[in-house]
């Protein structure tokens, strides 16, 4: 969904995916080295994800966020969502740490403090529900 929610915790902000992150998020998801635990999809081009992007801006039911390391990197290091809203809950997931460099870093960890924060105090929810891999390691 289109929307302007923004959100910091230490080094990590949480803001609305922009038309100019797309291909980089785009890249990161070809890699098939990076995203062993995510959703298995065949090669993105650059027009599917440009429909994917219009798509998920019309979305009423999905909240996107751009993850931007605002410290050391001070740049986009991957994406995360809220969707799947039902009354007062929601799936918090789509978690995705692309840039090599952020990894192991703890970035995942306060990206879903930001997501919780969201859920909880902005959009009112009692419950957050989040489907993982059993063996995707926080390593």
């Amino acid at each position: 969904m289109k929307h302007g929610i923004e959100l910091s915790y230490r080094n990590i902000k949480l803001a609305p995916i922009e038309l100019e992150d797309i291909e980089c998020l785009r890249n990161w998801r070809n890699n098939a080295d990076l995203t062993p635990y995510l959703s298995k999809i065949s090669h993105i081009t650059s027009d599917m994800q440009l429909v994917w992007y219009n798509k998920d801006l019309e979305d009423k039911n999905c909240y996107s966020f751009a993850i931007y390391e605002t410290q050391e990197l001070q740049s986009l290091i991957g994406s995360v969502a809220l969707y799947n809203f039902n009354g007062n809950t929601a799936e918090f997931g789509r978690l995705f740490i692309g840039d090599t460099n952020a990894r192991g870093k703890g970035y995942g960890y306060l990206t879903t403090i930001l997501c919780l924060q969201i859920g909880f105090t902005k959009f009112k929810l009692d419950d957050i529900t989040a489907y993982v891999f059993e063996e995707n390691s926080c390593s």
